[in-house]
């Protein structure tokens, strides 16, 4: 006769069993979901809110919210400097072109004349009218300038304000500086040597341009003189007009 507890499994060890799957089963539970998950300290090492620094490893609590209007303020006053200074710069452009659009201011008062030379001693008068004999060309002809006596390095002054706007020299005039003045007058002086000028300088009344030179070849036989032509809208005058304008304004003053 068999024994009724052979082939059966007895209920303790199935209780048994029972009992260690379950605690099996809470210490894996355990181990995956009560352990806090590993971060990469290096892709969250640290963060700045509004000024505190935070590390991963801080309670979320802890964490101050970030001040999303304070970035957005932030990038208004960025853009709104940036407007400010493009306006500045548009100001700034537009007054450099208001500043080149203006003329020159002219000098205030009338314009005064003296004569070119030291001496002011005239050896050929302006004549346009009638003729006068020329020694050079040994004929009568006109001469629409006047003629200065002097000795050689004697200092050729401006007979006006005004600007050079031509050195050089040809066989006709030799040596020459050219003015140009205010009202359309321009002058020419011939007969000279040593400029002391340049072309585009301002220069002024009595101011040394050159010294007296070599005559012009067309009227070497002179000797050594400044031969002084001046011209009203290109057309010639008598220097002395203008010289004489000088004394009528003294006298009326």
């Amino acid at each position: 006769m068999k024994n009724p507890r052979e082939g059966r499994i007895p209920q303790e060890g199935i209780l048994l069993s029972l009992l260690l799957g379950s605690a099996a089963v809470g210490v894996i539970g355990y181990l995956l979901f009560a352990q806090p998950a590993q971060t990469d300290s290096d892709s969250l090492s640290r963060y700045e809110y509004e000024g505190e620094s935070v590390s991963a490893s801080d309670p979320v609590a802890d964490i101050p919210a970030m001040d999303a209007n304070a970035a957005e303020e932030d990038e208004d006053d960025e853009d709104e400097a940036a407007d400010t200074e493009d306006a500045e710069d548009v100001e700034d452009e537009e007054e450099d072109e208001e500043n080149e659009d203006e003329p020159a201011q002219k000098p205030s008062g009338p314009a005064q004349f003296a004569p070119p030379t030291a001496s002011n001693e005239v050896t050929r008068p302006y004549s346009v009218d009638a003729l006068s004999y020329d020694e050079t060309m040994q004929d009568w002809r006109t001469h629409a300038a006047v003629d200065y006596g002097g000795t050689r390095g004697d200092a050729v002054t401006a007979f006006t304000d005004g600007t050079v706007i031509e050195i050089g020299e040809d066989a006709l005039r030799g040596g020459y500086v050219v003015l140009n003045h205010a009202d359309g007058v321009q002058s020419c002086y011939a007969g000279v040597e040593d400029v002391t000028v340049q072309e585009g300088d301002n220069v002024t009344c009595g101011q040394q341009i050159a010294s007296l030179g070599d005559p012009m070849p067309a009227e070497s036989k002179q000797g050594v003189h400044l031969h002084l032509a001046v011209t009203k809208e290109g057309e010639p005058m008598d220097p002395y007009t203008l010289m004489n304008s000088n004394s009528s304004d003294d006298a009326k003053a």
